[in-house]
């Protein structure tokens, strides 16, 4: 058995090593076990360690966050175990020390720092291509400039083109989507009140605001819920780390709208979202699509508490 420790604040260069990672040693889809060190320090993954898998194969045992290891568990982790299980501990933070060497001597640590200057131009050329995006010389030159010194808002804009279906944006495109999905509280504002059900408020502020942008914010939004559910995080810091988001709020309420929503009702979001998105980029005014996309997910997010819901 392999630990392998990936830590550091570059989130979407620990999940890309991740990935590599699986197919470096040929773990099946079925042989992914997640694990939240935050519940019991690791215990429940000792356990796993020395269970054997009911579909057979290479398992990896992915725990986060890697500084929540207890030393129990990492002495544990570093005795002999079975050679066809491996533990990924991944995190913000570093590993103690004193963990450390609990875990022995069949350790692969690596960190990943944001990147700044030329080599966060060339990340961002690597998130594009990863999102199967072409970017043009003054799209390039704005997205570096923003990357200086907030890569994480380029990935989420990156992620929201790719999103939205735009694989070779407009400067303008680019510029609606910095200037208005990301607006200071406009974002966090206009959810706030679809979860709520507070139609009124998210009309008048999705009037402010660009159709295209609002339609691509809400698919990246969805998409935050729905990969909440597909990788069973629960815990508030854990969805914080996850998304790189500055404090627990956020990551508390996206944990909230994923159990209201369920499965079910993130693939509804989906198609709602799907149709918005359409009528969007082809109609002559793209306000009316917009506006009834927010009722129908005020009605969806909120549980059926907004006023459509009780006609």
């Amino acid at each position: 058995m392999t630990v392998f420790v990936f830590t550091g604040d570059d989130e979407w260069a620990i999940r890309a090593r991740r990935a590599e990672l699986l197919t470096q040693l040929n773990v099946p889809s079925a042989g992914v076990e997640r694990f939240d060190l935050t519940v019991d320090g690791g215990t429940a993954l000792v356990t796993a360690c020395s269970t054997f898998s009911l579909f057979g194969g290479v398992r990896l045992l992915d725990a986060d966050p890697a500084h929540e290891l207890s030393p129990e568990a990492a002495g544990v982790l570093g005795t002999a175990l079975p050679a066809d299980v491996h533990v990924l501990l991944r995190g913000p933070a570093a590993v103690p020390a004193g963990i450390r060497r609990r875990l022995g001597g069949d350790v692969v640590v690596e960190t990943f720092k944001t990147p700044t200057g030329r080599a966060a131009t060339q990340r961002i050329h690597q998130m594009a291509r990863a999102a199967g995006l072409t970017l043009s010389a003054p799209v390039m030159a704005r997205l570096a400039e923003l990357g200086g010194h907030d890569l994480p808002r380029v990935a989420s804009i990156i992620g929201q083109l790719s999103l939205i279906g735009l694989p070779s944006p407009s400067l303008t495109q680019v510029e609606r989507l910095l200037g208005t999905s990301h607006a200071p509280g406009a974002s966090w504002a206009l959810t706030d009140a679809l979860e709520a059900g507070d139609v009124a408020t998210a009309l008048e502020l999705g009037a402010g605001m660009d159709p295209v942008g609002v339609v691509g914010y809400l698919a990246s939004h969805t998409g935050k819920v729905g990969r909440i559910l597909d990788d069973q995080l629960t815990d508030p810091d854990a969805i914080a780390g996850a998304f790189g988001l500055s404090n627990r709020f956020p990551a508390t309420k996206l944990a909230a709208l994923s159990q209201r929503l369920g499965k079910t009702g993130v693939a509804r979001s989906w198609d709602l979202i799907g149709a918005a998105d359409r009528a969007v980029k082809v109609a002559p005014d793209p306000h009316p699509a917009l506006d009834l996309l927010l009722v129908q997910l005020a009605d969806l997010w909120s549980g059926g508490t907004s006023p459509l819901s009780r006609r």
